[in-house]
């Protein structure tokens, strides 16, 4: 489940980042072209902002998918 967690998480993080970075860079704006020039994976911001989306993921899908039912915790004796 570990696995199947963190997968989870990095995978989500890796469609927010590149999916910003594909829309921004298409944008006919020039504030938005510019901030996809420090999300492209190319530069180092883009990986620094890339592992923040991914710890932020990964306590998302760790603290929801973690989470069991009442009806679970009541079978385990919780």
């Amino acid at each position: 489940m570990a696995f199947l967690r963190t997968f989870t998480a990095l995978l989500v993080a890796a469609t927010i980042w590149l999916g910003l970075f594909a829309a921004f860079d298409e944008a006919d704006s020039p504030l938005l072209n510019a901030i996809a020039q420090w999300l492209s994976p190319l530069t180092v911001l883009g990986w620094l902002i890339y592992l923040v989306l991914c710890v932020v993921c990964f306590v998302l899908v760790w603290r929801f998918m973690g989470r069991s039912s009442p009806r679970a915790r009541e079978n385990n004796g919780h």
